[in-house]
């Protein structure tokens, strides 16, 4: 406990990760600082209202508009989805070379990683496509598979492209993913990042399932300064860009 800071321990006396000791020993502090028990009061609170909004299972159903263009598009002639992007970007055998993550990064080149080499796998297609092109931020659709997407934020790169930021739970698999894909062209998006790990057993208290490790986010992060990411739009800039078909 002793690497971590005061407001890092509190964090954790919350979430009841701290050892027996170090949870008396908060407890002992807290009888003493007025100021650390409304912070701990302030997150249980913030706790309660996180699994009141995540607690029911996602039961609306898709809209129209979605189901529209989830349709099967026909593809570019000549052009054949590769096999992992048919099982929606989750490349077979993908194994975690540490805490159980595995990486799938080209933010240099815009292109896809997957394995020992490169492969340029061209405009995502299917349903993250649809997703990508019409969901707000904050929004989760739920698709046919099983999945779950969830749009997170959208943002400029440093070449000035639209990029969107998005999680996936795909609890068939026990798998959890967070990626971004950026616009290359009319109607095109290519996956920058892919980010996968996998889950715990399912969070009762929530709901559902809680990522294993968490090391998704280091990786989001250097991902994004990679890319020279801007800031989040807000979200009537970013509901005018859906509504205009992504044209400015």
């Amino acid at each position: 406990m002793g690497a971590l800071s005061g407001s890092e321990r509190l964090a954790a006396y919350v979430d009841g990760a701290l050892e027996p000791e170090d949870a008396a020993r908060v407890v002992m502090h807290l009888a003493d600082s007025e100021e650390d028990r409304r912070q701990v009061d302030a997150l249980n609170e913030l706790n309660r209202l996180l699994a009141a909004a995540y607690a029911a299972p996602l039961a609306e159903p898709v809209p129209e508009r979605i189901r529209r263009v989830l349709a099967p598009a026909p593809r570019p002639s000549g052009f054949r989805l590769p096999e992992s992007l048919r099982g929606w970007l989750m490349p077979a055998g993908m194994l975690a070379a540490a805490a159980g993550l595995a990486l799938v990064i080209g933010v240099s080149i815009g292109t896809w990683t997957s394995g020992p080499g490169q492969r340029e796998v061209g405009p995502v297609a299917g349903d993250l496509h649809a997703v990508l092109e019409e969901v707000p931020s904050g929004d989760t659709v739920a698709l046919e598979t099983g999945r779950e997407i969830t749009m997170i934020a959208t943002f400029r790169d440093g070449e000035g492209r639209y990029c969107r930021e998005f999680e996936a739970l795909d609890g068939d698999s026990a798998q959890f993913s967070r990626g971004i894909a950026c616009r290359d062209g009319p109607e095109a998006w290519i996956v920058a990042v892919m980010v996968s790990e996998p889950l715990e057993t399912p969070a009762d208290a929530l709901g559902g399932y809680l990522p294993a490790a968490g090391t998704t986010d280091a990786a989001l992060t250097g991902a994004l300064d990679a890319l020279g990411a801007g800031p989040s739009l807000s979200p009537s800039a970013e509901r005018a860009l859906i509504g205009s078909g992504w044209a400015e």
